[in-house]
């Protein structure tokens, strides 16, 4: 039965990686898609390549302070290198149970509590683009796919959502109860829900949610200028701030459950992000494949480095979603 869930959801995430890689490379030139990449800048690519390594060293001081437990900050940046590493080679976002996985396995903290703060720190990630969405879309026309109606949606959605979630508590505790008396998903379930209220303790604290906000804010600029070293590379005729709008319609790409690495995806949201700005297929295209492999290869390298070293087998983490 394992097998066979774990064969579905290769071939879900390639058929949709497939549907995307179509609609991204559909009427394209390819020869001046060839040609456009030939003539990149090579000499900005290298902060391109630098940035998301620095990425991760704050993406994981960030999660050590939501965790908020006396784990050596290595053993964060180690698991958060396997997590992006795992959601690059396997579908379905499978890196981040890894993630959890890796460091439980590291600190001897439960996987229900590790896990319950990738969580957080996956929410935490999903408001900036969709606030900057929001803000851009005053600024800029927005694609018919993602426009301001379905944004503001969206953005109402999430933050009724978190209200809900914060505000009833124990009401909510309580129905899990009810709903799976004396069963061990029950338990476990009442476990995970327990380790995220606890992990949302850092909203009550003024000076722990500074940190994570202001981590954030400089986590979103390094995407952004990420990608803005991709723009000059290329040459596109937009600024920093319209490259920030950019990095808002491409990060609903990672949210698409695909094959690995969010092959298709990315693509596709790269050239409609692009769109906005009247910048053709064929040099959305290869921004998209360029910005693609900067932030994916490095990282790759780097957490397939940390996997071997530590001992754990990657069927080892594979399987942590099961567990």
């Amino acid at each position: 039965m394992k097998n066979f869930k774990k064969y579905l959801q290769v071939v879900l995430g390639i058929g949709i990686s497939v549907v995307f890689l179509y609609l991204a490379f559909s009427k394209v030139d390819m020869k001046e898609t060839l040609s456009l990449m030939t003539k990149v800048k090579w000499y900005y690519l290298i902060l391109a390549f630098i940035l998301p390594i620095i990425g991760v060293f704050v993406r994981s001081y960030r999660w050590q302070i939501i965790l908020h437990q006396n784990v050596p900050y290595k053993h964060f940046v180690e698991a958060t290198y396997v997590g992006l590493f795992i959601n690059n080679i396997l579908p379905f976002r499978m890196g981040d149970f890894a993630q959890a996985y890796f460091l439980a396995a590291k600190s001897n903290l439960s996987k229900s509590t590790t896990f319950s703060t990738v969580v957080l720190e996956r929410i935490t990630d999903i408001l900036p683009p969709f606030l900057i969405l929001v803000v851009g879309s005053f600024f800029a026309f927005l694609p018919e796919q993602i426009g301001r109606d379905k944004i503001f949606i969206a953005v109402t959605a999430i933050f009724t959502i978190l209200f809900f979630i914060i505000k009833f508590q124990k009401n909510i505790v309580g129905l899990i109860e009810k709903a799976f008396p004396n069963s061990t998903f029950g338990r476990k379930l009442h476990g995970f829900i327990d380790n995220l209220y606890s992990g949302m303790s850092f909203i009550k604290d003024p000076k722990r949610f500074t940190k994570v906000a202001l981590l954030t804010l400089l986590l979103w600029n390094i995407y952004a200028f990420t990608a803005y070293s991709c723009i000059l590379a290329f040459g596109i005729p937009i600024n920093y701030l319209q490259t920030m709008l950019v990095i808002g319609v491409v990060s609903i790409s990672v949210t698409i459950p695909s094959s690995p690495g969010y092959v298709g995806t990315w693509e596709f949201f790269s050239i409609l992000a692009l769109s906005m700005f009247k910048i053709g297929k064929s040099m959305g295209l290869s921004f998209a494949l360029l910005y693609h492999l900067v932030g994916w290869l490095p990282i790759t390298l780097i957490g397939f480095i940390i996997v071997l070293k530590s001992g754990m087998s990657l069927s080892k983490l594979e399987q942590s979603p099961e567990e």
